[in-house]
Parts: structure tokens; C-alpha cells; sequence
């Protein structure tokens, strides 16, 4: 008997999910987490020990500690899939969510029946898998990023990797248009997902 744990503040949201996995999976049983501190919830999962985790982001969501808390479930937790469900800045997740094994990323308005199903398939059958299709950074503008999100100056980082200051721009504006980053509300919210997906 699988245990979805769903991590979110919306109860017509856990409703509604809740429907479309009861017709995809027998048996399935939930515990719902509607607080947004992520910095408790890897102690909270732990005891209940889940099948798959479904995260609900909204532009609201505080992103603080998030990818960080993720990425120390997955240690602990080895067998656990985990599902982000978003949103805003959904190839910010999806490149991000790469780095994690048994992340998957799905945009909140084609959360529909079909989707859903294939996803959970692809978390509870570790044979499938589904991954969307999704554009990637390279490695220096991934370094860039993160280098931005630590609060390092173009200055700093071009004179880090021996290049120049222009190049370094070069990096962030065509990483931000990848990305599909538009206004500086989802720079800064894109710059605390980088700041805790690559912490140690």
C-alpha cells in the first residue's frame, strides 16, 4: 500500500490530487503537510517513511531551503520519488531537479489525469522513467549562476575563472533567457533556488 505525502497549503489542491491518484493507483493511502518550512520537514517524512512526496509551489511559496531539504530526503531516503509541482519558473525546477535523482518537475496548469498517471508510474515503477524535455544549462553558466546566488559580483566570478566581465553578463543573460526568466521577481526567486540546490 503506497503512502503519498503531499506538501501543501492549498486543501482544494490535495482534494483534487488526491481523486486522480485513488484512480491510478489501488490501494493508495496520504498524509497531508500544509506548512511551508522546509528547513522540519525531512525530520517529519522520515517518520512516516512515504512511497512518493508531492511538492505544490506557489509564487507565494517561500523557496528558502527547498532544494536543500529535498536533496537531504533523497540521502535519507533512498527509495522515495519526489514530485514538484509548479507554477512559475518551470524550467528553473526542471534544471535544477536534474541534479536529483528520482525528482521529477511538472507545470501545475498540465497537472491533468493522463500526466499525473504517468508520473506517478514513472515514481512507483523504478523500470519507467519520464523525463520532459527540457533545456540545459551548460556547466560555466550553471557555476555563474550559483556564483550569483552567493552573492558574488561579475567582477569576482571573471576574475575566478579567468575571464572577462562582458562574458560573464554574456553567461547570466543567456542562462536567464533559457530559463525563461523575464522580470527581476523570478530572478531573485530563481537566484534562492540556486543558493540552496547547490549547498552542502
Amino acid at each position: 500500500m503506497p503512502l503519498f505525502y503531499i506538501v501543501s497549503q492549498d486543501k482544494y489542491f490535495i482534494k483534487g490530487l488526491e481523486e486522480k491518484i485513488k484512480l491510478t493507483v489501488n490501494g493508495a493511502s496520504f498524509v497531508h503537510h500544509y506548512a511551508n518550512d522546509w528547513e522540519h520537514l525531512e525530520k517529519i517524512v522520515r517518520l512516516d517513511d512515504p512511497a512518493v512526496i508531492i511538492y505544490q509551489l506557489r509564487r507565494h511559496t517561500p523557496l528558502n531551503g527547498f532544494f536543500f531539504q529535498i536533496r537531504r530526503i533523497k540521502r535519507r531516503l533512498r527509495a522515495v520519488r519526489q514530485l514538484v509541482i509548479t507554477d512559475e519558473m518551470i524550467t528553473s525546477y526542471q534544471t535544477l531537479g536534474e541534479n536529483i535523482p528520482g525528482c521529477y518537475v511538472m507545470d501545475y496548469k498540465h497537472a491533468n489525469l493522463s500526466t499525473v498517471s504517468q508520473l506517478l508510474q514513472a515514481c512507483l515503477e523504478p523500470k519507467l522513467s519520464f523525463t520532459p524535455k527540457q533545456p540545459a544549462l551548460s556547466y560555466i553558466q550553471h557555476r555563474v549562476l550559483n556564483a550569483l546566488a552567493i552573492g558574488m559580483s561579475a567582477k569576482k566570478i571573471a576574475a575566478y575563472y579567468g575571464l572577462s566581465p562582458k562574458t560573464i553578463y554574456t553567461h547570466k543573460y543567456n542562462s536567464l533567457n533559457t530559463l525563461g526568466i523575464n522580470n527581476n521577481y523570478e530572478y531573485y526567486r530563481m537566484l534562492t533556488l540556486y543558493r540552496d540546490a547547490f549547498r552542502d
